[in-house]
């Protein structure tokens, strides 16, 4: 399978009024070309879409809540749509949050909560820009059908978000 060749387009929403990031849609696209390149996924992504949603961390926790269980914000929040997923068939996600699904395939959606992204920046010392770009990558590994509940699984997802920043960093 040439991923090269696989047509996926990716767009970004803000939920939120209070931020907007210039041409992070444009990054977001490098960040799925990167990815792609870089991982080992078992489904057809041609002609596919992904959203990205920026959110406030009233939102995300409501996501939060509704679909995980738990009554919290929390930095990133992965869906992915594609019919392999392992998600409960009976879960069904509201329309506001698939906002262009009519549109293409739409393979999964990610939320970013700007708020926590940007609290987390200060906390380790770098751009928020840099923040939304690993929250990013972490949300597109779990798209692809990367997790982290076991800690094999855990230090791998990590040391592929490394490689795909890095990349991003070179290709920047």
């Amino acid at each position: 399978m040439d991923k090269e060749k696989h047509n996926i387009e990716g767009n970004v929403n803000y939920l939120s009024d209070d931020f907007q990031i210039n041409n992070y849609v444009n990054i977001f696209n490098k960040l799925i070309s990167i990815t792609l390149c870089n991982t080992d996924y078992n489904f057809d992504i041609n002609n596919s879409y992904l959203e990205l949603n920026f959110v406030s961390d009233e939102i995300i926790k409501e996501i939060n809540y509704k679909y995980a269980g738990i009554n919290e914000s929390t930095d990133v929040l992965a869906f992915p749509y594609f019919e392999d997923n392992n998600l409960d068939e009976n879960v069904q996600f509201e329309d506001k949050f698939m906002l262009n699904k009519v549109l293409k395939n739409n393979i999964g959606e990610i939320f970013i909560s700007y708020p926590t992204a940007l609290k987390q920046s200060i906390s380790h010392n770098h751009s928020v820009l840099n923040e939304i770009i690993i929250l990013t990558i972490h949300g597109l590994l779990h798209i692809f059908g990367y997790d982290h509940y076991e800690n094999q699984e855990k230090i791998a997802m990590q040391l592929k978000e490394k490689i795909i920043f890095d990349r991003v960093q070179c290709n920047a």
